[in-house]
């Protein structure tokens, strides 16, 4: 996806990226121990 940012550059177009992924990721990974607490996951 970054050759979109390198064409828009070129034609002087605003750019802008959003990463909903990246929300969703952070979450899980803060909420880990308490899902290993809980027996939702297991620590392997």
């Amino acid at each position: 996806m970054g050759f979109l940012f390198d064409v828009a550059e070129r034609l002087n177009l605003p750019r802008a990226a959003v990463s909903t992924a990246s929300t969703w990721t952070l979450a899980t990974l803060l909420n880990i121990p308490m899902l290993i607490e809980d027996g939702v996951i297991d620590e392997n």
